[in-house]
This record gives structure tokens, C-alpha cells and sequence, in this order.
């Protein structure tokens, strides 16, 4: 593919009218009364021809190895449900938390490996991770009772009052969510 790609130098050396290819695409442009190719439709080319190259690299290249880095700013609101231990045994409960809004940043490092044409392994995790001065998240039940979490995805959390004898519960979100997505492509 790259062989045809590059087949025909689009370079300013073969701008001369006179021979070369931009010979035959002057007399081709003569014909049907229009202009001769100038220099600019040669950077065209050029660049074109470049960035094709480029992409045929890395669409056919047998190991690629990168990493994406970024800031954003994630909203976030939380409808809970669950259910508590109390003393007078399980209850259900449900809360609404107020909207957060954090802003972040996210790894996200590329392997790609391709040993032959038939097969390949491509893994792409993705990491969002708090700015430095966010690594703790605390819960406080009337300046007593303090809950900390010391790491990024800290659930929202709240202290709820045992109905029977009045006592704190810790009420959370999960704790945990987790994507896994698994793609198999069969080609004729």
C-alpha cells in the first residue's frame, strides 16, 4: 500500500512543465482547457501525500506503544440505595445526594501488538485520577464522629440516625464501578 502511496514524488523537483509528471499533467490540463498545476497544489500534494504515509503507519505497524494526557471537569449526581444494619434489624434506605462537580485528570496509555495481519492485542485502560490536593474526603456526624477515605473515587457517604436508639450509621454509594468491554471482529 505505502509502494503506492509514494509511487509518484509530489516534490518541487518534478514542478518543472517541461518533463516529469507535471509534464503529463500539463498536457492532461491543456486538453480540457484549464489551468496548469501551480505551487500551492504541489504543497497539497506534498502534505497529502505525507500524512497518508503516516497513517499507513500506524495502521499497519506491528507495535505502538502511547500515552494520552488530560484535564476535565466531571458533574456528578447520586441517587443511592441500600440497606443498614440497625438495631432493630435491616432497613431499607434511599438518599439523594447534591450534585458534585471535581475537576480531574486522566491517563490513559496504549499498547497495541500486532504480529500478523490475522491477529491483534489492543489494551487501552483509562485512569482518572483527583488533582494532588484532593486524596481525602471526610464525613462529619455533629463535630463527634469522622469518617476519612483516602483515595480518589471516594463515595458520596452521609450519617444517618439508627431509628430505635438514635445512634450514627454510615450510609454509601457504592464504592466501586467498573467497566469491562471485550470486542471480537471476524473479517472475510
Amino acid at each position: 500500500m505505502k509502494e503506492k502511496v509514494n509511487k509518484v514524488p509530489f516534490d518541487v523537483e518534478n514542478f518543472n512543465p517541461d518533463s516529469g509528471i507535471w509534464n503529463l499533467c500539463s498536457q492532461y490540463c491543456s486538453r480540457y482547457n484549464t489551468d496548469f498545476v501551480n505551487e500551492e497544489d504541489v504543497r497539497t500534494l506534498e502534505r497529502i501525500q505525507r500524512q497518508s504515509n503516516i497513517s499507513l503507519r500506524k495502521l499497519f505497524s506491528n507495535f505502538r506503544l502511547g500515552m494520552l494526557m488530560g484535564i476535565f471537569l466531571e458533574t456528578e449526581k447520586i441517587n443511592a440505595s441500600g440497606t443498614l444494619e440497625t438495631a432493630s434489624g435491616p432497613m431499607n434506605f434511599n438518599y439523594s445526594f447534591a450534585p458534585t462537580q471535581k475537576v480531574r485528570w486522566e491517563l490513559r496509555p496504549t499498547l497495541d501488538l500486532r504480529p500478523s495481519d490475522t491477529w491483534s492485542l489492543r489494551l487501552r485502560p483509562y485512569f482518572k485520577l483527583p488533582l494532588p490536593w484532593e486524596w481525602q474526603n471526610t464525613v462529619t456526624y455533629n463535630n463527634v464522629m469522622m469518617y476519612n477515605v483516602y483515595y480518589d473515587n471516594a463515595p458520596q457517604r452521609i450519617y444517618v440516625p439508627d431509628p430505635s436508639t438514635g445512634a450514627p450509621l454510615l450510609f454509601s454509594a457504592n464504592k466501586k464501578h467498573s467497566l469491562f468491554s471485550f470486542n471480537f471482529r471476524v473479517e472475510f
